[in-house]
């Protein structure tokens, strides 16, 4: 099995895999929200990447729990053996990490019709959706039947953020602008979970990436933000 890999080594491994992609990903941003998507790209890429000893599982928990957007599951204990005893087979797995994620985008698909009025709300829903701390708990919790224990430092629910933007024109200099509002608007919010500084950060998955549409070009820029409560104390 390969060595263990953390959330962090997925998170930049998945950002130079949608580089490579560039030209499959640019086009979905014409035609469709995709933060279900990509949350499902990063999950088979986290399978790939651990060679199946994390399994990022999407839209989980019970019925009556709430439902988290990526939950990324050890399986490295799992055996054959305990797959007829569900107890012993769930005892087996924990929870490792439990991301919630947020698409933010300029335009709605290859139209001229402008989405940046839908950032301020969805960033205060990933804020709340990002509160729950498992660090005080004093009996261990469990999440879907599955027991939880968290590997990043604070034990927190980790924010990924998606960010589209398509323009008419390359090096528009209103792509600029739209980022800069999505990390204000973040800022005052979050942390970048892989810097130990104030602020957030974005990272570049691919930059002005030209997909023709019949007799139109559009360029595509899509980037990844990694994002942690600020309100967790350090």
């Amino acid at each position: 099995m390969a060595q263990k890999v953390g959330i962090k080594a997925y998170y930049f491994g998945f950002l130079r895999q949608l580089k490579k992609d560039k030209k499959r990903f640019a086009y979905l941003q014409l035609i469709a929200k995709n933060e279900e998507d990509i949350t499902k790209w990063f999950s088979e890429y986290i399978f790939r990447r651990s060679e199946g000893r994390h399994v990022a599982i999407t839209n989980f928990g019970k019925s009556k729990e709430r439902k988290f957007d990526l939950v990324v599951i050890d399986f490295s204990k799992a055996t054959e053996e305990a797959l007829g005893r569900v107890k012993e087979y769930k005892d087996s797995l924990r929870i490792n990490y439990i991301l919630e994620a947020k698409y933010f985008r300029n335009r709605h698909r290859f139209s001229v019709s402008s989405a940046t009025d839908e950032i301020s709300g969805p960033m205060k829903t990933l804020k709340k959706q990002c509160e729950i701390d498992f660090e005080d708990e004093e009996e261990p919790t469990t999440h879907g039947g599955y027991k939880v224990k968290l590997l990043n430092h604070k034990k927190d629910v980790l924010g990924l953020v998606y960010c589209s933007f398509v323009s008419l024109k390359k090096n528009d200099p209103k792509k600029n602008e739209f980022f800069s509002r999505i990390r204000d608007l973040g800022k005052d919010h979050f942390r970048s979970y892989h810097y130990d500084k104030p602020g957030v950060n974005l990272n570049t998955a691919y930059n002005d990436c030209k997909i023709r549409l019949g007799n139109v070009n559009y360029y595509c820029t899509f980037k990844l933000g990694f994002w942690r409560n600020n309100d967790v104390d350090l």
